[in-house]
């Protein structure tokens, strides 16, 4: 079964692209709102399960309980450092986790497929606002 690019997926692809960080579903909803997209709040989850579902986006949920984020699927493998203070989400720029997988499979014969490291803490902005 063919599926096709609707106008929906078009524009929340868009505003994806134009983010410099992962983004939750609300706040995707309000940037087309701003930007003229004619969307229900239920449309945008909609279709970021099937863009997800997909391998367009990645879609996080942090274990702090805060909301889902979405970003662009991306070749090079990465993880998020997570402010609890202000919230922002940077990218980890390395993956530790490589060795010890292969330390793993070696050990139990256990073939992991997939892994995902969040790093929560404060961020520079907001220790040095503390200080």
């Amino acid at each position: 079964m063919k599926t096709r690019t609707t106008k929906h997926r078009q524009e929340i692809l868009k505003l994806i692209c134009a983010e410099r960080s992962p983004i939750a579903a609300d706040t995707l909803f309000l940037k087309g709102q701003t930007a003229g997209f004619d969307m229900a709040l239920s449309t945008v989850y909609r279709t970021l399960d099937y863009l997800e579902s997909n391998g367009a986006i990645t879609k996080t949920v942090p274990m702090d309980g805060s909301k889902a984020i979405f970003e662009l699927a991306e070749t090079d493998h990465h993880h998020h450092m997570i402010c609890l203070q202000c919230k922002s989400i940077s990218p980890l720029p390395l993956c530790p986790l490589s060795s010890f997988e292969r330390k793993i499979t070696k050990d139990t014969g256990f073939v992991i497929q997939s892994h995902r490291l969040e790093l929560y803490g404060t961020c520079a902005n907001c220790a040095n606002a503390i200080i």
